[in-house]
């Protein structure tokens, strides 16, 4: 359904043009998950954006972005407008900012509904689907809260609605970026599990996009590792849990809270942490770009960018030049 290959993003800067995002590439199938998962600053928002043709002004995309077989990157506005929405849903970082705070939170379920369908479909009806949607995403005495602003209801309803409205024309693709950002562990885990009921019952693709590699284990089938713009490893989610193969995925893994005993609860104990942050663009270091953080680096590291390779078979692929040592 989806198959992006060769994506770059670039944004105007005073200094000159940087990249963002670098020579990442991906597909995938209808009723699949996706989980791409890095710190802050790793690229993943800006491959979301580019991925439905949101990007800043000052920013460009090139590459190829295959949907259903069209090349978004190369569509005008106007087509793209019909595909936003009616077959890429998308759930933004923050609802309260992705939600209008001057409509109600019925009419901006309703609205997607009434551009897209509108010769097709009335007032009254746009209404009642968005009443089923908020029923679906779980909003109790939906009737009630049709005509409730964003402010008024709490951090997990408004991101319920947000789901609503980007599933309100049924799309084939559901990209969700940071969807728990901010919200309670209870919050947190009904609005996984009702993404996962989503693909379960609807057969629609999800990429989800986190920080956390713990939210990526519980729901992914593949998971794409980004570090400073560019794929570090990509495979089977389990395979990549059971078997790192950069050793920025093997930083990932050690700093997520350990469970075990009963109920799964969090084992005490202090967590690993990786040195250092990641690198600004236009400010990377010479090489790997991991090199700064990697306790496994190497003169060798330092010499040029990692080529991409599938050392463990064509399903599991990294960049770096030591893998094979490190996972024997």
């Amino acid at each position: 359904m989806l198959e992006i290959s060769g994506l770059a993003v670039r944004i105007a800067t005073p200094q000159g043009s940087v990249a963002v995002v670098e020579d990442v590439s991906l597909s995938l199938a209808a009723g699949a998950t996706l989980g791409i998962v890095g710190e802050s600053g790793s690229g993943k928002s800006m491959l979301a954006l580019a991925t439905v043709g949101l990007l800043p002004q000052a920013a460009s995309a090139t590459g190829r972005i295959l949907f259903d077989g069209q090349d978004l990157l190369v569509l005008r506005e106007a087509a793209l407008c019909r595909v936003r929405g009616a077959r890429i849903g998308m759930i933004f970082q923050e609802p309260m900012t992705a939600l209008n705070p001057a409509m109600t939170v019925g009419d901006q379920i309703a609205e997607g509904i009434l551009w897209h369908r509108g010769g097709d479909v009335g007032r009254r009806a746009a209404r009642a689907e968005a009443l089923r949607l908020m029923d679906r995403v779980r909003i109790p005495d939906a009737q009630r809260r049709f005509a409730a602003y964003p402010h008024e209801l709490s951090g997990g309803q408004r991101q319920r609605i947000a789901i609503a409205v980007a599933l309100a024309l049924g799309p084939a693709l559901l990209i969700a970026d940071e969807p728990t950002t901010a919200l309670d562990v209870t919050v947190q885990a009904e609005i996984l599990d009702l993404l996962d009921d989503l693909v379960r019952e609807t057969g629609m693709a999800l990429m989800i996009i986190s920080h956390d590699l713990g939210v990526i284990s519980d729901m992914a089938d593949r998971t794409l590792v980004m570090y400073a713009g560019m794929r570090v490893e990509e495979g089977e989610t389990a395979d990549i849990l059971r078997n790192p193969a950069h050793p920025y995925t093997r930083g990932l893994l050690s700093a997520m809270p350990r469970r075990g005993g009963r109920g799964g609860k969090v084992v005490g104990g202090r967590l690993d942490t990786i040195p250092g942050a990641v690198p600004a663009a236009g400010q990377l270091p010479p090489g790997c770009r991991f090199t700064a953080r990697c306790p496994f680096a190497t003169d060798s590291c330092r010499a040029g960018e990692p080529a991409w390779r599938t050392p463990f078979g064509p399903d599991h692929g990294v960049r770096c030049i030591r893998a094979e040592e490190l996972t024997a």
